[in-house]
Formats: structure tokens, C-alpha cells, sequence
């Protein structure tokens, strides 16, 4: 790589008699992503910059914006141009835009990961909470209702299947159902 330029980002390995991370009681780690300033390498844990004579190594990292479309246009077009993407009809030289858009998709997940998904409750009356923060209590099925799990909302009802509840915490496994 060329000289390192202030806003630069990377993996930055140090040494371990580097005096910001012994100032910082932080002498266990090592490797950390760093930014390059004026005045060095920005160490997160000890607030301060460390000089270049303590990086055993430095390696950039790729910072890509999920929302900047621009950017994964022009990853997308790389990629289709080395074979590594064709799902969708381009033109022939490039990506095509639903590439992208998954693309931009997949990027966005990788940033803001989804919390896994829980086990479903099975006793009566467990409640869970999806991300938005509603409630979502299980029933019995009956001939009126085949899925087990209403949305509480006031006024209003939504009945669904474990499979179509976005939980993503369990308030309550309920009680065993006699």
C-alpha cells in the first residue's frame, strides 16, 4: 500500500511496548481497527495516537457505506466483471440493478445484524416481543382461530403462525397447557 493518509482505516497490529496501550492498562490486545490521523494511529482504548514505530502491522480495511449506492454500484460492476456475480440480466458490462440492490441488501445486514430469532414458547399464554416492541401472546387454536399467536393491539387483532412472528425476545414461556 502507499503511504497512509489521515482518515485511513485499518487492522493495525502493535507491539507490545507501545506506552499509549501500557498507559491505557490495555497490554492485552494487540490488534485493533485503527484510523490514521495527522498524528498517528487513533487507538480507541487509550484515547491518544500511537507513532509508527510501535506497528509491527497495519492492513486496510474496506469501509463500504450499505446506504451510499454509488459505492456498491461499483463493487457490484468489480465483481461482475471478475465472474464473482450474475444472478440477474446487466447489460453485459455491468451488474444489474437488482444485483446491486441485493448487494446493498446483504451489506445492510452486515451492518445491522437481525438478533436471532428464539425458540417458540409452547406453554399457554407465553408472550414475545418483536423488534418494534409489540406483544405477541399464543392461544389455544380453536375453529375460529388456527394460529396460535394474536398481535396485541388495541382494538385490533392479528393472528399468525411462530413462523410468520418476528420475535426476537420471549417475555414469558407461559404456563403448561392442561
Amino acid at each position: 500500500m502507499s503511504a497512509w493518509k489521515p482518515g485511513d482505516v485499518a487492522m493495525v497490529t502493535w507491539d507490545d511496548a507501545s506506552p499509549a496501550l501500557k498507559h491505557a492498562g490495555k497490554t492485552d490486545i494487540r490488534k485493533l481497527p485503527s484510523v490514521r490521523t495527522e498524528s498517528g494511529w487513533a487507538i480507541q482504548y487509550a484515547l491518544s495516537h500511537v507513532g509508527d514505530e510501535s506497528v509491527l502491522e497495519a492492513r486496510p480495511l474496506l469501509v463500504i457505506d450499505p446506504r451510499d449506492r454509488e459505492q456498491v454500484e461499483r463493487l457490484a460492476d468489480l465483481m461482475w466483471s471478475l465472474g464473482l456475480l450474475g444472478i440477474g440480466v446487466g447489460d453485459g458490462r455491468s451488474a444489474s440493478a437488482a444485483e446491486v440492490t441485493l448487494l446493498q441488501k446483504a451489506f445492510g445486514e452486515f451492518a445491522n445484524p437481525k438478533p436471532p430469532k428464539p425458540d417458540e414458547p409452547k406453554g399457554l399464554g407465553a408472550v414475545v416481543e418483536d423488534a418494534d416492541g409489540n406483544k405477541w401472546i399464543s392461544h389455544r387454536a380453536s375453529s375460529t382461530h388456527q394460529q396460535p399467536w394474536m398481535k396485541h393491539m388495541f382494538g385490533n387483532q392479528e393472528w399468525s403462525d411462530w413462523s410468520d412472528v418476528p420475535a426476537v425476545r420471549v417475555l414469558s414461556e407461559g404456563v403448561a397447557d392442561v
